[in-house]
């Protein structure tokens, strides 16, 4: 299920998405220039989305949580940084390398008799 997610949040599809942009993607950097109640409800918010990650690995991972947060990370970036190049084959290009990553990288920590 977490390899869906990674391929659904980073599709294209999803990043061109104008009428209900994912809120943490699109006021990434708004938000660090904002005082720090704005930043500490944005950092709840990221902890919160990270939640579903968490509960799916789990049972995987003795530490879910930081792995969690950290695939979110990249995700959030990921979609950020494509939604601000204006370069379309740029901006596919760096969707599918923030996919092909956090796929290898889920892989690579997975316990074999998982993959």
């Amino acid at each position: 299920m977490v390899h869906e997610l990674i391929q659904q949040y980073l599709d294209p599809a999803h990043v061109d998405q104008s009428q209900s942009p994912c809120p943490l993607a699109f006021l990434v950097t708004d938000v660090a220039n904002r005082e720090a109640d704005v930043r500490s409800t944005y950092g709840k918010a990221f902890k919160k989305a990270a939640t579903p990650l968490d509960a799916q690995m789990a049972e995987d991972f003795a530490d879910s949580r930081n792995r969690s947060l950290a695939l979110l990370a990249m995700m959030i970036g990921g979609v950020a940084i494509a939604r601000a190049v204006d370069d379309k084959a740029s901006n596919n290009h760096c969707l599918r390398l923030a996919m092909q990553s956090g796929v290898r990288w889920l892989n690579d920590c997975m316990p074999i008799w998982l993959q």
